[in-house]
């Protein structure tokens, strides 16, 4: 008597070779999509600082001073340092006419986008700008005596934890006529 057995289903050995190929391209794409996800939030960290650096010219044109970063919707007094903004919400350019009025232009800062600017204290006549993505691997700056913009990628080792905030102690203060974004402090022209 000659029995036909009909198979049902897929063997071990077919269901290995798919689990096998499942895990090479898993091990292919999910670094590629981590580096897509840093590459996204070093963009809007730039996003940001170019709408500073926007800010800070207009407020130049209007007041012929820049400023540096303060909290709220209101310009504050002209601060000497800047105060650490965090996305999203709104960020204020503050500085003071040469009679000491205030005045100052707003921006938004993206969402865990960590903001600051600082300027030369008293006088107004240069600044120096950081932001850095609370979730990417580097850091950004502008300078008044350049249109470059620079990229720190261990700033401070400390920036790489998740959650890092730039801090205004972490902003070079800013001199008239001298890039300080320079390569010894581990900035580079991007």
């Amino acid at each position: 008597m000659n029995i036909n057995y009909k198979q049902n289903g897929f063997t071990l050995i077919e269901l290995l070779i798919v689990v096998a190929i499942i895990g090479i391209l898993a091990a292919i794409a999910i670094p590629q999509f981590s580096q897509y996800r840093i590459n996204v939030f070093n963009s809007s960290a730039i996003s940001d600082l170019r709408n500073l650096r926007t800010v800070q010219e207009s407020l130049f044109t209007e007041y012929r001073r820049y400023g540096a970063t303060a909290v709220g919707n209101l310009p504050g007094p002209g601060l000497d340092v800047g105060a650490t903004i965090i996305g999203p919400g709104s960020a204020v350019i503050s500085t003071t006419d040469i009679l000491g009025v205030p005045g100052g232009l707003v921006f938004q800062v993206g969402s865990n986008v960590t903001i600051c600017a600082t300027t030369v204290p008293l006088t107004f006549t240069a600044y120096n700008a950081v932001a850095k993505h609370q979730r990417s691997d580097s850091a950004f700056g502008i300078d008044t005596d350049s249109t470059l913009l620079f990229k720190h990628s261990n700033f401070p080792a400390a920036a790489t934890a998740l959650g890092y905030s730039i801090q205004p102690t972490d902003v070079p203060s800013p001199v008239i006529g001298a890039i300080e974004f320079t390569p010894a402090l581990g900035w580079y022209p991007l």
